[in-house]
């Protein structure tokens, strides 16, 4: 029984040196997403509004590994700004977090070339699981 519940709480970890950019215009959120991310071993970087991450997507170097993009921001949202980031055919990984659960948002999301989506309230493995999905491992 030991060994099982042992495997249950194995931290979920991301690749080395990996980069994420988390983009919410909701300071608690980016704080909650920061926190779970980075005890996965990745480095975050935050944006409150697309306009912002878009700037920050398009002059990093090296690249993020992964964005985690809200839906509904001012100044432009995270569909917009998964658009635009497409446009430049940047191809990193965009998952959408959304307190919406109606499945018109999801294929919105992903109809503008985000990857995968994740609605509030989430627990840390899902959002951690769904993040690995989308980022190569380190080779072993």
């Amino acid at each position: 029984k030991k060994e099982k519940k042992k495997k249950l709480n194995k931290p979920i970890k991301l690749k080395k040196n990996c980069k994420a950019l988390i983009v919410d215009d909701n300071a608690i959120n980016r704080k909650l997403l920061t926190r779970i991310i980075s005890s996965s071993g990745a480095t975050c970087s935050t944006a409150t509004n697309g306009k912002e991450a878009l700037d920050l997507v398009v002059n990093s170097n090296p690249q993020f590994d992964v964005i985690i993009m809200d839906i509904q921001m001012p100044i432009m949202d995270g569909l917009e700004c998964t658009k635009r980031i497409r446009q430049k055919n940047i191809n990193i990984p965009i998952i959408a977090v959304s307190a919406g659960v109606v499945k018109e948002n999801q294929n919105l999301c992903l109809n503008v070339g985000m990857n995968g989506f994740i609605t509030k309230p989430f627990s840390k493995k899902t959002l951690l699981d769904i993040i690995k999905k989308q980022i190569p491992s380190d080779p072993k």
